[in-house]
Formats: structure tokens, C-alpha cells, sequence
């Protein structure tokens, strides 16, 4: 699978049946982002998109189920594994990896994606 956090979000935003796309398998590379919206057990996953340039970066996220998200540190790069569900942040439905790999890996040569 080669679909980047920006192409889950474009199918979470942009597709009204989500059916055909939950339970498929995620493999993402992103950095660990606790938000304080999230169950103690989940953390996100998040990008920087570029549309232009730097000025107007702005961060994207999955959330991931994942029974080790407290001994991940914010900023750390992790490449996540698992099926795709859907989670309802504050009404706005959202990606979820249930994860069954999370694994620290150095950050990305090129960090930013692009739509």
C-alpha cells in the first residue's frame, strides 16, 4: 500500500461511503503527535504538507490505536501498520489505524509532502 497520511485524508474529506476503504491495510511514515483529544492508548501520526512553501506548512494526522503510545515520544518518526477505521474527533471523522507495528524509523529525506 502506498497511500501517504495525505491520501487518507483526501479519501476521509472527500468520499462520502468510507466502507470500501475501512479495514484496509495503512503503512504510513509520520511523526508522533499526542493530542489531548485522544484516549491515552492512541496517539497521531502526522505530516507537514507544502503547498508552496515553507509559510504555509500545515500538519495532517491519522490517529493510531496503539497499546505502547505513552513510551512514544512526541517528534519521533514512526512507521505505522494496521487496518483503517473511522474515529469522530469533535464531528469530524477522521482515519484511525488500529496498529499491529508501530516501529521508530529516522526521519524522511524529504519530511514535507505535496498535494
Amino acid at each position: 500500500n502506498d497511500q501517504t497520511i495525505l491520501d487518507w485524508i483526501k479519501i476521509f474529506n472527500y468520499q462520502e461511503d468510507l466502507t470500501p476503504y475501512l479495514e484496509q491495510e495503512a503503512n504510513v511514515l509520520g511523526f508522533v503527535y499526542h493530542d489531548a483529544r485522544l484516549a491515552g492508548d492512541q496517539f497521531m501520526v502526522g505530516r507537514f504538507v507544502i503547498t508552496c512553501c515553507a509559510a504555509d506548512a500545515f500538519a495532517i494526522g491519522m490517529a493510531v490505536d496503539w497499546s505502547g503510545s505513552a513510551n512514544l515520544p512526541d517528534n519521533t518518526w514512526v512507521n505505522v501498520k494496521g487496518p483503517v477505521d473511522v474515529l469522530t474527533i469533535d464531528g469530524t471523522k477522521v482515519p484511525l489505524i488500529h496498529a499491529k507495528s508501530v516501529t521508530p524509523v529516522d526521519a524522511p529525506e524529504q519530511p514535507y509532502l505535496y498535494p
